[in-house]
């Protein structure tokens, strides 16, 4: 009997950008406040633009913390704060395995409803989740390319 195993998604690769952004987005804008002498109404767009990014990237964080994807004995789960989506290993089609042209691995799991999910590196950790997946593929029969 083969036991859970939970795969979470990274954040770090999604959210270093974002707050390199946000540390270094006050001091691009009070150079341009400083230096450029910006009107009032410039000044207020680029605090405004600031505003949306920070919640923007709030909300990715929000969203990426609840992400993950569970590999059960007959089924994958895949969850996040949009639901919960579970696929049958009798729901799947085919999983298959494509490297990028930069040398990532994706997996893209077709079901037979004609709904396509993939499945890269941001889960974390990708070695073993691809181990479980192959065993889930050898043990359910599914079509794959994955050796």
């Amino acid at each position: 009997m083969q036991e859970e195993h939970e795969y979470h998604y990274r954040l770090k690769p999604l959210l270093v950008p974002g707050f390199l952004l946000l540390a270094g987005y006050p001091v691009v804008t009070a150079f341009l406040v400083l230096i450029l002498k910006i009107s009032l109404l410039e000044r207020n767009i680029l605090i405004g633009l600031y505003l949306v990014s920070s919640l923007g990237i709030i909300a990715l964080w929000i969203y990426g913390r609840s992400k993950y994807l569970r590999i059960e004995e007959k089924n994958l789960l895949f969850c996040s704060l949009s639901g919960e989506r579970e696929i049958g290993a009798e729901d799947i089609r085919r999983i298959a395995l494509y490297t990028s042209p930069k040398g990532k691995e994706i997996v893209q799991i077709k079901t037979l409803h004609n709904d396509d999910f993939y499945i890269s590196d941001v889960y974390f950790p990708f070695p073993e989740l691809m181990g479980d997946l192959e065993q889930f593929v050898r043990s359910h029969s599914i079509r794959s390319n994955i050796a």
